[in-house]
């Protein structure tokens, strides 16, 4: 019986057959034989980041939007046949949630509220829970904070 990929390996191999640059799979272990968690060993990928490289030569910011929007273009054209974990996905399953706007939209209220709970200023900005009350009806949210306000 073969083994299941792991979350990480099925997404990995699933990223990399996209089209897009990825670094390169160099080990994966999801026996826990070496460590007592699944471990992953990558290539590093040298140059720095999108946000380095603008500030670096902001007049190449026409030329890097383009190829980024290029990269998320060729990410968007494959899809699979519902939300989820490609691992989950594949083996029939499903994640949590029910889009991935949802799992942000989520994530970002959870945020929101601990900032609330943290300092007083923020739990009174009536205008910032109006915006996340519009984001909400704006994506279907359908999150136990977006029922409650």
């Amino acid at each position: 019986m073969r083994t299941p990929p792991s979350l990480f390996t099925a997404a990995h191999d699933r990223l990399a057959a996209s089209g897009v640059r990825t670094p390169r799979l160099l080990y994966a272990d999801a026996t826990h034989t070496h460590l007592p968690a699944d471990a992953a060993v990558v290539e590093d990928m040298t140059g720095g980041s999108l946000e380095d490289a603008l500030a670096r030569d902001p007049r190449e910011a026409p030329r890097l939007m383009d190829r980024m929007a290029e990269l998320l273009a060729t990410l968007h054209s494959h899809t699979g046949p519902r939300f989820g974990k490609v691992a989950v996905v594949d083996q029939g399953g499903s994640s949590h949630g029910v889009s991935c706007e949802q799992r942000v939209t989520d994530g970002a209220l959870r945020c929101l509220a601990e900032a609330a709970r943290r300092e007083p200023r923020a739990a009174a900005a009536p205008r910032v829970w109006t915006r996340c009350a519009c984001v909400c009806t704006a994506c279907r949210c359908t999150s136990a904070w977006s029922r409650a306000r």
